[in-house]
């Protein structure tokens, strides 16, 4: 389709994502766009597959950092027609995917126009840092558990009542 294959992004879905701005279309005045990097992964990995489900709930691995930059868009300023739309979420996530690049660079996303060309020069970026760190970290685990746990008990009744209904509908 001639386009840039990303290589630190997902493709962007814009025929979703333009139904839901024409449905807020004159409720909003801003779209904010979120590109999320987190510490310690490097160019290829899979946050997800670093972080996921099993990591964080069962063996309490958490990136030390997480890095998030966020971009204003005025709703004004995005085509309204779905393919003026599709070409400027494309360009938007060409953006995203070089950010990343540099964020795997620096280990942090830039901050000034010496290090990202597409910051204005003389223009501020807020930078701000907390630690992440947990509070109570006993507390926190079993309230993650209780999470994960009231995700995987109705699936495991749901799972064990389908798979009876098959076998005595097999079996009959």
């Amino acid at each position: 389709m001639g386009l840039r294959k990303p290589a630190n992004t997902l493709l962007p879905r814009a025929h979703g994502s333009h139904f839901c701005l024409e449905q807020l279309r004159r409720d909003i005045p801003y779209v904010y766009d979120l590109t999320v990097g987190y510490e310690g992964l490097k160019k290829g990995d899979i946050p997800e597959d670093e972080y996921g489900l099993i990591s964080m709930y069962g063996k309490a691995v958490y990136p030390r950092e997480v890095h998030i930059h966020v971009k204003r868009y005025a709703v004004a300023d995005i085509p309204a027609d779905e393919e003026g739309f599709a070409m400027w979420m494309n360009l938007v996530f060409v953006e995203k995917d070089l950010r990343m690049d540099r964020f795997y660079e620096l280990g942090r996303f830039p901050h000034n126009h010496d290090e990202d060309d597409a910051i204005p020069a003389g223009k501020p970026v807020l930078h701000d840092t907390k630690e992440a760190r947990a509070r109570n970290l006993p507390l926190e685990m079993a309230f993650m558990w209780i999470q994960f746990l009231s995700i995987i008990t109705p699936s495991y009744y749901i799972l064990r009542y389908a798979t009876s209904a098959a076998a005595s509908v097999l079996l009959a």
